[in-house]
């Protein structure tokens, strides 16, 4: 059984059409004169335009950009839920501002967690490319987004127990 999206596609093959609309977003946003397609772009535009991430500098940049992102977002997400009942006078935060340092703190912590992607992420993309003669397997690129998660997730578990010390 395979999933459809509302407009009648493979699931499978709109996730990394979407993957790259939030890339290209975050990347453009921090390098305006990045190489990557406008956000909202064709499918198949954002595909042509992320099959020419032809250096391991720019993939692995994009790849920082993406796991940071997602890391920031997801985690903010989820203490949005909790965090503004703890601000007030006697809780954790006392005033809006202090809440508004954590946030920051929290961005400056997956920035600095993503360092590991990218440097994964640089080395895969130019064993991968070599290996596999220029054209990565989808095989290849799954086991690569699921480990480069695993490394950002136990890069941000070290880094909040170093902190906690």
């Amino acid at each position: 059984m395979h999933w459809k999206t509302c407009d009648g596609s493979d699931w499978r093959e709109t996730r990394p059409h979407e993957t790259s609309i939030t890339a290209s977003a975050a990347r453009r946003a921090t390098n305006p004169g990045s190489t990557l397609p406008p956000p909202y772009t064709h499918r198949r535009s954002s595909r042509a335009a992320l099959s020419k991430l032809g250096t391991q500098k720019e993939f692995g940049d994009l790849s920082r950009s993406f796991f940071d992102r997602l890391a920031n977002q997801s985690l903010q997400y989820f203490l949005s839920k909790t965090l503004a009942t703890h601000v007030g006078a006697g809780m954790r935060f006392a005033t809006m501002n202090q809440k508004a340092i954590f946030d920051h703190a929290l961005s400056t912590h997956t920035w600095e967690a993503s360092v590991i992607v990218r440097d994964f992420s640089s080395e895969w993309f130019s064993k991968h490319r070599y290996e596999e003669g220029g054209d990565i397997s989808r095989k290849s690129s799954d086991g690569f987004a699921g480990f480069a998660l695993k490394k950002m997730k136990d890069e941000l578990k070290l880094g909040a127990r170093t902190s906690a010390n």
